[in-house]
């Protein structure tokens, strides 16, 4: 179905293709967000514009997710939230009150990204300088542990989007642009942007875990028989080693991941081409030297993380 066919559809019909979760669905959804509520949508974002760190089409984008996946990332079904709506010619008013909730945790998670922010990096000027490095340490330590928490259980396809996503926070610079790439793997961006909210929404929650233990991954049943496998633990001791450098420590992770999937040729081609035009390397093992202080990296991904 396309354009055309949604205009002459009602919201109640529109409703109807949205919880049947199929492959019409997210183009349903898709045009009701960004063409027949772009409107009212606006209205609701223009009381938050300068609280929330996204313009609105990327808020749109992200609610999207947020409607489709869950808050967690954790729906049984797409749109789970949606079966619950008992008067579907009233979708309008119901997408705006849940796009104003979106909005407000939006609000609520920067505000506590920036009280975590305080507490890893903002405090280290009022430390005096053993303190100071034993906090940094053990920041990283934490960051080490969950990222080869999810290295580990991760499957290929997942860490690698993983991985290709921290590469991009480290430098933007050098990353492909995310259509390709999802071409390249075999996926709709759409279903790479859902698996890079869900990824996100998992380092979350262990994150969380993490914190919520002091940082003593024995203390999480739930982790600690990954944590004890030798290869887990072999990889948090390299990015712990290695944060200093830790674009380069992951382009090793990256390109073994990379190596082991279905799409590795495709994805290969990709990269060459690109290189060819940009003249010089897209997230490829190089002497690239890295510059950015080990602060500056622990607030970016916690900031990404968490918010």
């Amino acid at each position: 179905m396309n354009r055309n066919q949604f205009e002459k559809l009602t919201m109640q019909e529109l409703y109807g293709l949205v919880i049947k979760a199929d492959a019409q669905s997210d183009e349903a959804m898709h045009y009701m967000l960004y063409v027949r509520m772009r409107a009212c949508l606006l209205k609701v974002y223009a009381a938050y514009e300068d609280r929330v760190r996204e313009d609105f089409e990327d808020a749109v984008g992200d609610f999207f997710l947020y409607l489709r996946e869950g808050a967690h990332g954790d729906n049984d079904v797409p749109y789970e939230a949606l079966l619950g709506v008992q008067h579907p010619d009233a979708l309008g008013a119901w997408m705006q009150s849940a796009f104003r909730n979106y909005l407000n945790n939006r609000v609520a998670a920067n505000a506590k990204a920036k009280e975590l922010l305080h507490e890893y990096a903002g405090e280290m000027f009022l430390c005096d300088g053993r303190e100071a490095s034993l906090t940094t340490e053990r920041n990283i330590e934490t960051f080490a542990h969950l990222i080869a928490f999810m290295l580990c259980v991760l499957q290929p396809r997942e860490r690698f989007i993983m991985l290709r996503w921290m590469l991009t926070v480290l430098d933007k610079s050098k990353a492909l642009p995310e259509k390709d790439m999802a071409l390249a793997m075999g996926i709709s961006n759409e279903a790479y942007r859902v698996i890079v909210y869900r990824v996100k929404a998992q380092l979350r929650h262990n994150l969380s875990v993490l914190m919520r233990e002091e940082n003593d991954m024995h203390n999480s049943l739930e982790m600690n028989a990954i944590f004890n496998r030798p290869e887990c633990r072999a990889i948090a001791t390299d990015i712990d080693n290695n944060f200093a450098n830790l674009y380069n420590c992951l382009i090793g992770y990256y390109e073994g991941t990379m190596s082991v999937m279905s799409n590795a040729e495709d994805i290969a081609k990709l990269r060459l081409a690109r290189q060819e035009v940009r003249g010089f390397s897209v997230h490829d093992a190089s002497s690239f030297e890295y510059h950015k202080s080990v602060l500056s990296i622990l607030r970016d991904f916690y900031r990404e993380i968490v918010s």
